[in-house]
């Protein structure tokens, strides 16, 4: 676990005060910058439902990155990859099912 919490410090880190930074001084089309990461705080901020979705988010990236080193631990790295593999089949067929039982209401779904 401490290595999962070492990636995510150092992941944090370098996005924080390397990425983000060369992404907002950098012309583009959001108000002038390629990125501009305080409108993703406004919209945080005036949001609860999209802050709770972010929150959802990060919880289910951390519960994926607990249960991998949990597989890996007692599994091989290719039977861990082929784990991680199915995980886009699932998103895949959830969108599908997503689109067909809520048809175009869905927002969300494939199109």
């Amino acid at each position: 676990m401490q290595i999962v919490g070492l990636e995510g410090m150092w992941g944090l880190l370098l996005t924080l005060f390397l990425v983000l930074p060369a992404l907002y001084l950098l012309p583009g089309e959001e108000q002038g910058h390629l990125y501009d990461g305080v409108n993703d705080l406004v919209l945080l901020s005036n949001s609860a439902e999209f802050a709770w979705l972010s929150l959802a988010g990060i919880a289910a990236h951390a519960l994926h990155n607990a249960t991998s080193m949990g597989v890996l631990s007692v599994l091989s790295g290719v039977q861990r990859e082929m784990v991680g593999c199915t995980r886009t089949c699932f998103i895949w067929l959830f969108g599908l099912a997503a689109r067909y039982l809520f048809g175009s209401r869905a927002d969300f779904a494939e199109a």
